[in-house]
Parts: C-alpha cells; sequence; structure tokens
C-alpha cells in the first residue's frame, strides 16, 4: 500500500504509457530533411493522446465509483515507430521516410534533446520491439467515447511537422 491509498483520501491511479506528443521530437527533423533518423522502426507501442488522459481525468474526479481504481491507459492501437512516421507523412500529404540508426547513434542523436535520458529512452525502444505494448479500451470505457487515434492527432498536429 502507498502513502497515497494508505491516507484516507478517495485516490485513483492513472497509468499512462508514451504521448503521442512524444512524436514532436521528430518535428524538426521532418521540417528540415524530410526524414526520421531514429533507431528500432518496429518497436511498438500504445501511444496516448495527453487530451485523452485529461478526459479520463475529468471523468474520475467527478465520478465517485472510480475511487480505488487503476487505470491503464494507452490509444486505440498498437503502431510500430515506423507507422507512426508514415501516418505523419500521410497527414502532411507526403511521404516521410524512416531512416534506421544503430542503438548507438540513436543515443548520439537524442543526447542533445534528451541528455542523460536518451540511452534510457532508446534501450526502453529496444524493449517495445522485443515486446509491444498492447492497446487497451480504457479510455473508451472510462469516458464514454473513442480514444484519439494516432491518424487523427498527426492531422491534427501536421502544422508542427510542417
Amino acid at each position: 500500500m502507498t502513502g497515497v491509498e494508505a491516507s484516507g483520501v478517495a485516490w485513483t491511479h492513472l497509468w499512462a504509457g508514451e504521448f503521442m506528443e512524444n512524436s514532436a521530437l521528430w518535428a524538426e527533423q521532418i521540417r528540415t530533411t524530410g526524414q526520421v533518423r531514429d533507431g528500432y522502426p518496429s518497436s511498438a507501442n500504445a501511444a496516448i493522446a495527453m487530451g485523452d488522459i485529461a478526459a479520463v481525468a475529468a471523468t474520475v474526479l467527478r465520478q465517485a465509483s472510480h475511487a480505488g481504481r487503476t487505470y491503464e491507459l494507452t490509444g486505440p492501437q498498437t503502431l510500430t515507430r515506423a507507422e507512426r512516421v508514415a501516418l505523419i507523412g500521410a497527414a502532411l500529404g507526403r511521404p516521410v521516410p524512416y531512416v534506421e540508426l544503430t542503438h548507438d547513434d540513436a543515443v548520439a542523436e537524442l543526447t542533445p534533446i534528451m541528455g542523460e535520458y536518451a540511452a534510457w529512452y532508446v534501450d526502453g525502444m529496444a524493449q517495445l520491439a522485443a515486446h509491444p505494448q498492447p492497446a487497451t479500451t480504457t479510455i473508451e470505457e472510462v469516458t464514454g467515447r473513442p480514444a484519439t487515434t494516432f491518424a487523427e492527432w498527426a492531422v491534427q498536429h501536421a502544422g508542427d511537422f510542417r
């Protein structure tokens, strides 16, 4: 039991995986080179839109029936990194090639942006290539509306990549 759970105050845990918004790491590359240079194109997870997390949080705060529950929050589909880049390309109306980097080159590419966390992040990509994260239906179950797909998110944020 954690301190939160033992506090006597109603609680609900929301455990979210990678945010769709993390794909903004690719924005500068796409704008300046038209491609993405990254590791592990087969790394797959069910990225979630931050707006969906907020919708779940708002729902559980308004409904006491969620007290004492833990929810794993994901997007509605498991996609590889290469598939996510392709969906950004579709939103832009042009292909965006995914240039696969080695593990060490991916760490080097991300270090200026992520500092000491670059190796941890790339190690996580390697794990998700071997063991993809399955999607859940929690967003729809809790909010009553479908979760945002990555394709929808890409269209909504296409301007970030132009």
